[in-house]
């Protein structure tokens, strides 16, 4: 396959990207990474496709707390367009043999339809230019009655402070091209719909909607 250069926002060292993503989430999500591991741990598949996994080191944490946790190992691939974010997380999930790991653009996903018990696309969402498409490509891989599980940043909420810091914060990432926009509540549920999931719930935690979603059967 064809390497797709990476993007000049995730051309950084990976670490000051792992730290910087840290401190956004923290003050923009309003979140925080126990958090998003009760969400998405426990929910892949047999077959699980994980979009935009960047450098790797969240998906390594969620790795070693399923293996903390002895669930089922399960095969798993994970997909970014960024080739340097690739390198860092091959390095990093190496020793996970069920790992796999491939260059690909989100919403032009190189994978048959209907081939995967579960997608998730974690902090991510609301940096891919299209998320439409990327809903979309996540729904035709989907096995019929398979899963999705997102979180997409939310405009900020909160008291006047959090507000202003989190404002803040979106307008370093709008600059450095990290973050495209973040959603209302109700625009992303509607894209998650069009896109042809039925949703199991959509519930906020700070500045984030976190939404599971099937493919109908």
């Amino acid at each position: 396959m064809e390497e797709i250069k990476g993007r000049e926002p995730y051309s950084d060292h990976p670490l000051w990207y792992d730290v910087r993503g840290l401190m956004i989430l923290r003050s923009s999500y309003r979140d925080n990474v126990f958090r998003q591991a009760y969400f998405f741990v426990p929910h892949m598949g047999a077959r699980h496709l994980e979009i935009a996994i960047g450098s790797g080191s969240l998906f390594y944490f969620f790795m070693l707390l399923r293996r903390a946790l002895r669930l089922e190992e399960v095969e798993i691939l994970g997909v970014d367009n960024s080739s340097e974010m690739i390198g860092s997380a091959r390095k990093k999930l190496s020793g996970f043999a069920n790992v796999s790991l491939e260059i690909m653009d989100a919403t032009q996903l190189d994978l048959d339809a209907k081939s995967f018990d579960t997608v998730h696309i974690v902090n991510s969402i609301h940096s891919i230019p299209h998320p439409e498409l990327c809903l979309k490509e996540a729904f035709r891989v989907l096995k019929p009655g398979g899963r999705l599980a997102v979180n997409a940043l939310l405009f900020p909420q909160g008291n006047f402070l959090q507000r202003a810091v989190a404002e803040r914060v979106n307008r370093f990432g709008q600059k450095k091209g990290i973050l495209r926009n973040p959603f209302m509540r109700h625009q992303f549920i509607d894209l998650c719909e069009c896109a042809g999931f039925e949703l199991e719930m959509a519930e906020e935690r700070g500045n984030s909607l976190y939404v599971r979603g099937r493919r109908p059967k």
